[in-house]
C-alpha cells in the first residue's frame, strides 16, 4: 500500500495534508507525492490525500460514487432546528423577501457554506451560481463554541475545538446519546457539535472521512480515520476500475 500526498509548488499543500503525511509515515506506510491526480500511479489499496478536487478526480477514475453527507436521519433531533432542501433560485427569492438563513451545498464543497443575510451576498450568489444547484437550508443558530469529534464507526477517537470560545465545552451526555442512536455510519468520519448562546449542545453537521480537516488531531489518529473511510469506499468501486 502506498499513500499519495499532494504537493503544490513542491510544498505539502496544507496543514491537514501535512498531518496526514506525518501520521502515515509514523504508521510505517510508504508515502509518495503528487501534484496533480494524473501523476498518481494508482494501485489497489493505495490511499490518496489532497484537495477535494483531487479526491473527486481519483474517485471518478475508480468509478466510485461519493455520497453527500450532512445530517444522518437518526440524528436530526439533535440539531435543534429545521433543515430542508432547496435550490439557489428558491433561496434567492426567499432572501429577497427578507428571510435570513444558513445554506450549504448538497454537493460537497461546491461553494462555501454561508449565512445569507445581505443584499450584496444575495446578488453575488445569483450572479455566480446556477439556480438549480441544490442546498441544505436551515435557520440561523448562534453558536458560540464549536468542536469536531473524529470517529471510527461509532467510536470517538478525538475531539478538537475549531471555532468560538474554547472555554465553553459540549455537554458530552448529548454527544453520547447521539452516538448511541447511530444506525448506519461510515467507517471513518466526524460530527461537528456546538454550544449555543443559550447553552444548548446541538449537532451542526456530519462530514465524510475521505476528505476532512484534522483541526489539530494527532497525525496517526487522523490517518486512521482517512484510511478506514478510504478502504470502505474502495469496496464500492465498479468492476475493472482498480
Amino acid at each position: 500500500m502506498t499513500t499519495w500526498i499532494q504537493k503544490h509548488n513542491n510544498e505539502i499543500s496544507d496543514d491537514y495534508t501535512f498531518a496526514a503525511y506525518i501520521g502515515f509515515k509514523n504508521m510505517g506506510e510508504i508515502v509518495r507525492f503528487y501534484h496533480r491526480p494524473e501523476g498518481i500511479h494508482y494501485k489497489k489499496n493505495d490511499i490518496v490525500v489532497g484537495s477535494i478536487e483531487s479526491i473527486r478526480s481519483v474517485m471518478n477514475s475508480l468509478r466510485i460514487d461519493l455520497p453527500n453527507m450532512y445530517i444522518p436521519n437518526e440524528l436530526q433531533k439533535y440539531t435543534g432546528r429545521e433543515i430542508n432542501k432547496s435550490t439557489i433560485g428558491s433561496i434567492i427569492q426567499r432572501a429577497m423577501h427578507g428571510e435570513k438563513m444558513f445554506i450549504k451545498p448538497i454537493k460537497i464543497k461546491e461553494f462555501p457554506a454561508q449565512i445569507v443575510n445581505s443584499l450584496p451576498l444575495i446578488t453575488f450568489i445569483g450572479q455566480n451560481f446556477n439556480d438549480n444547484i441544490e442546498c441544505w437550508v436551515s435557520e440561523i443558530v448562534d453558536f458560540v463554541s464549536e468542536y469536531r469529534i473524529f470517529l471510527l464507526g461509532k467510536e470517538p477517537i478525538g475531539c478538537k475545538h475549531y471555532l468560538g470560545d474554547f472555554k465553553i465545552f459540549l455537554d458530552w451526555k448529548i454527544v453520547d446519546s447521539a452516538l448511541n442512536d447511530l444506525i448506519n455510519q461510515p467507517a471513518g468520519w466526524c460530527l461537528d457539535f456546538g454550544v449555543t448562546s443559550d447553552g444548548r449542545t446541538l449537532l451542526i453537521e456530519a462530514n465524510d472521512g475521505y476528505s476532512i480537516g484534522n483541526y489539530g488531531l494527532d497525525g496517526i489518529d487522523y490517518a486512521r480515520v482517512l484510511k478506514a473511510r478510504w478502504f470502505e469506499l474502495i469496496k464500492t468501486a465498479k468492476p475493472s476500475s482498480i
